[in-house]
């Protein structure tokens, strides 16, 4: 025979709480509830298992007859200011409840004998049950083991200090091992993760001051250094590239996370040097060279290229630094839907690119 429990109160976070956990162990749950259940009187039950009550009113004590437990959670709420007012009503919900509920019970006597020989029952059987139970002990602290390893799992700790900017999930969604819950950061230093063509990347060294600019702030930059150094080119839509770490300070935290940022290395900087396009120059293992114009020595008809090895130093995205093998002033071809060669004769059409 399923036990049967009277509960008060039920609807309070408590109540609310223990109902489903009562059920799934099998017990009988009689709701003890506040005003007139429907179509009911002061202690009367009904078939969907609740008694209306009136906790400042004496309770007939065949209302409560029959029950194995009587748990008395109902009173005026805590929650709130306690004014003088909120006090008097959670002193007197409490005390006139919990006397007539009390004085109900006591007056139940054949209800109280009942209770006395299910306890005695139980008793006999508890020294029934010892030599297992024992065992039921362990494997219950060993499925707590388990339900504690669960709930701490899935308490999420910040690591350090720093932003949420942003949170994938809301309450309610059903996530699984591996999903992304959620992205925080400290914001007051951020990485910049610039892409460097591959010819470029032999210039870079670690702690190079670096120059960040924002379209979305075209006033404001933001200073910091080169980090981690690539180690590798991976293709990047149609280019070659390496990935450069840079480490920037954004105290102001003006600085979003997964923008696009102009990045400004300056490696090595040198002023008033020869220099010649980027497309100009053309390589042959280590060697560099380019095809200067050598006009005809009579000053008529077409010109021819030579080709000429130079020596080159730095260099930008648009340019090569000369070091010899060309003298300023000198014109050099650059290239278009012909391939260019030695003795090669052209005919000058543009000077503006020299």
């Amino acid at each position: 025979m399923n036990s049967r429990i009277l509960v008060s109160g039920v609807s309070g976070p408590i109540g609310a709480a223990l109902l489903p956990s009562l059920r799934a162990a099998g017990y009988s749950v009689v709701r003890l509830v506040r005003g007139a259940a429907t179509g009911g009187a002061q202690g009367s039950a009904h078939n969907d298992g609740q008694i209306a009550w009136d906790p400042a009113r004496p309770i007939s004590p065949d209302a409560v007859s029959g029950f194995d437990a009587v748990i008395h959670l109902a009173g005026e709420s805590i929650i709130g200011r306690w004014t003088t007012e909120k006090k008097q009503k959670i002193r007197v919900s409490r005390i006139a409840g919990t006397s007539n509920l009390a004085q109900a019970l006591a007056n139940a006597k054949a209800e109280v004998t009942r209770l006395l020989a299910v306890k005695q029952e139980f008793d006999r059987q508890a020294r029934l049950d010892a030599e297992r139970g024992e065992l039921q002990v362990q494997q219950t602290l060993s499925e707590m083991a388990a339900l504690e390893d669960k709930v701490n799992n899935g308490r999420i700790a910040a690591p350090a200090d720093g932003t949420l900017y942003s949170l994938p999930v809301r309450a309610g969604d059903y996530v699984k091992l591996g999903d992304l819950l959620a992205e925080l950061a400290d914001l007051h230093k951020v990485r910049v993760r610039a892409f460097i063509d591959e010819p470029d990347l032999g210039g870079l060294e670690a702690n190079e001051p670096v120059i960040i600019t924002w379209d979305a702030l075209p006033n404001r930059t933001w200073m910091g250094k080169t980090e981690i150094i690539p180690k590798q080119v991976v293709p990047h839509q149609t280019r070659s590239v390496g990935e450069l770490l840079c480490a920037v300070s954004n105290d102001k935290l003006e600085l979003l996370p997964n923008i696009n940022v102009n990045v400004r290395i300056n490696s090595k900087e040198r002023l008033n040097v020869l220099a010649v396009p980027r497309g100009a120059v053309a390589s042959e293992g280590a060697h560099r060279y380019v095809f200067v114009v050598k006009k005809n020595e009579l000053g008529v008809g077409k010109s021819r290229l030579e080709k000429r090895e130079i020596q080159v130093g730095i260099a930008d995205a648009t340019s090569y630094e000369v070091m010899g093998g060309l003298q300023e002033g000198e014109m050099v071809a650059l290239p278009g839907d012909t391939d260019l060669h030695d003795g090669m004769a052209v005919q000058v059409v543009n000077t503006n690119a020299a």
